[in-house]
C-alpha cells in the first residue's frame, strides 16, 4: 500500500478541458491536487478563536482548557464553501479531551464484537481475516476456509473488507448517557433556550466516537437532517431533535456551538432574492409550529457510530454518503450532513514537511 500511494502521488494528473471549481495545473500530480482541493475547503481558526473560552476538563471541575469558537466571518465562510462544495473541513474545532475517550470506547467495542463473531457456534466470522470467509466452506470454525462472509448487524454494518460502521456496543452506550448527560445539565444551567428534547432516546442519544491504536482507526460520525415537523418527536433511532434557538454548548462536541450555527445556516440559507419570501410559508403553523418567522427548521441530531478502519483496508476517495433529492437542479440546500472526527491524535508524517501540525 505505500508503495502505491507514493505511486499515485507522483502520478501527473490528467488535463481536463471542461471549467470547474479547481482546474488541473499542468504537471500537477494527485497528491498536489488533492491537497490543493483540500485546502480551499478548510477553515483554519485564529489563535484568538481557539482562545475564546476556557471550558473544564471533566467532571470534576479540576481543569480547564481552551475551547474553540468561530467568529462569525469565519462561520459565513464555513457554512458558504458547505453550500457550494458540499464538504468542510474545520481545523482544531474539537479538544482531544472529548474525542479520545469515543475512540477509547469504539475500540473496545469493536474488539469485543470481533471475538464474539469469531466463537459463534453456527456462524463464525473472522473480520480480521476477510480471505478466510467462505460462505460454501465445510471448515471448521477457526480453521482456513472455515469462517462465513461477514453480514450487516444491529450493532455493525460491513462497508467492505477490512472498514467497519460500528454504531453502538456496552462501552459506547455508557459513555453516551454520561456525556448527554452533562451536555444536558451545562445547557440546563446555561438557561438554554430550545433544550434539546432527550425523550425516548433509549436512555440517552449518542454522541461522538472516534479513535485509534495500532491495529485500528476510527472516525466519528454523526449524522443531521432536517426535522419538518418540529414538534420535539424522536424517532426509534433516537435522535435529537434541536429547535433554533438551542445554541449548545462546549462541554459536548456533539452540540458544540460553531458546529450547530454552521449545520443551520446550511439547512436554512438566505440567498439574495427575496428577502420576504419565508412570509408565505403558512405550513409552519402545522404540527404546533410557530408560524412563517423565517427562523431555521429544527433538525434531527442523529445518534453518533464509527467508521473502524483496520491495518490492510483500502484508500477510501472523498464521496458522497446519501444520494441527492433531485438530481436535476443545481443547486438545493443541504438536507443531510454527516460530520467527522478523528479519535486519535493526529500527527505529522515526518517524511513530509508540508503537513500541518497535529490537529484534532
Amino acid at each position: 500500500p505505500q508503495q502505491q500511494q507514493r505511486q499515485n502521488s507522483s502520478t501527473v494528473c490528467k488535463q481536463r478541458n471542461d471549467t470547474d471549481d479547481f482546474p488541473i495545473a499542468e504537471n500537477e500530480t494527485y497528491l498536489q491536487y488533492e491537497r490543493k482541493v483540500a485546502g480551499a475547503m478548510t477553515i483554519s481558526p485564529s489563535v484568538a478563536e481557539r482562545t475564546r473560552i476556557k471550558i473544564n476538563n471533566d467532571n470534576n471541575n479540576n481543569n480547564s482548557i481552551n475551547a474553540t469558537i468561530l467568529t462569525q466571518s469565519n462561520l459565513r465562510n464555513a457554512i458558504s464553501i458547505l453550500r457550494k462544495h458540499g464538504m468542510l473541513i474545520v481545523k482544531s474545532l474539537l479538544p482531544p479531551s472529548q474525542t479520545l475517550p469515543w475512540g477509547e470506547a469504539v475500540l473496545e467495542d469493536f474488539e469485543h464484537a470481533i471475538a464474539r463473531l469469531k466463537c459463534h457456534p453456527q456462524r463464525p466470522v473472522d473480520i480480521l481475516n476477510p480471505d478466510r470467509n467462505n460462505e460454501g466452506s465445510t471448515g471448521g470454525a477457526g480453521t482456513v476456509g472455515g469462517a462465513f462472509e461477514p453480514l450487516s448487524y444491529r450493532e455493525m454494518a460491513m462497508r467492505e473488507d477490512l472498514r467497519v460502521d460500528l454504531r453502538s456496543g456496552p462501552t459506547m452506550e455508557t459513555l453516551r448517557a454520561a456525556e448527554n448527560g452533562m451536555a444536558a445539565r451545562s445547557m440546563a444551567r446555561r438557561g438554554e433556550d430550545g433544550m434539546p428534547n432527550f425523550d425516548g432516546e433509549n436512555g440517552a442519544s449518542a454522541t461522538a466516537a472516534a479513535a485509534a491504536t495500532a491495529t485500528a482507526a476510527t472516525g466519528a460520525r454523526s449524522s443531521t437532517g432536517n426535522s419538518p415537523n418540529g414538534n420535539g418527536s424522536n424517532d426509534d433511532d433516537g435522535p435529537t431533535v434541536i429547535e433554533s434557538n438551542c445554541t449548545g454548548t462546549h462541554r459536548s462536541w456533539r452540540f458544540h456551538p460553531s458546529l450547530l450555527a454552521i449545520v443551520k445556516g446550511a439547512f436554512h440559507p438566505r440567498g439574495d432574492g427575496d428577502s420576504s419570501l419565508y412570509k408565505g410559508n403558512f405550513g409552519r403553523w402545522n404540527f404546533g409550529g410557530a408560524g412563517p418567522d423565517g427562523s431555521p427548521l429544527p433538525f434531527r441530531l442523529g445518534q453518533v457510530g464509527s467508521v473502524v478502519s483496520c491495518p490492510g483496508s483500502g484508500d477510501q476517495a472523498i464521496h458522497a454518503d446519501t444520494p441527492h433529492l433531485f438530481e436535476h437542479v443545481d443547486c438545493l440546500p443541504c438536507h443531510y450532513l454527516n460530520v467527522f472526527t478523528p479519535g486519535y491524535n493526529v500527527t505529522n508524517n515526518t517524511n513530509n514537511n508540508d503537513d500541518d501540525d497535529d490537529d484534532n
